[in-house]
């Protein structure tokens, strides 16, 4: 998987970074490395919404893991982004 996000990164295509990144979650949709990058790069986009979806994507799968939740560290991202307390 991480040779797949960096060619996320590398990609000055938005759309074709939107497939990786969206690619990756459906593979590892617990991985939150993966779900961080992907609300920054809706967010640079002004996409708040798929910001929000990739959150509550991340939330529903974490709970359906083992009853776990997102780390304090991608919840204050994800407050950051959208202005929201999670």
């Amino acid at each position: 998987m991480p040779s797949l996000l960096k060619i996320g990164e590398l990609d000055p295509d938005a759309d074709r970074v939107i497939a990786v990144l969206e690619r990756a979650r459906r593979l590892d949709p617990v991985n939150e490395q993966v779900s961080c990058r992907t609300m920054r790069h809706f967010s640079a986009l002004g996409r708040n919404d798929a910001v929000y979806v990739t959150y509550r994507d991340l939330c529903q799968a974490l709970t359906e893991l083992d009853g776990l939740s997102p780390s304090a560290k991608t919840r204050a991202l994800y407050g950051r982004l959208t202005g929201h307390a999670s």
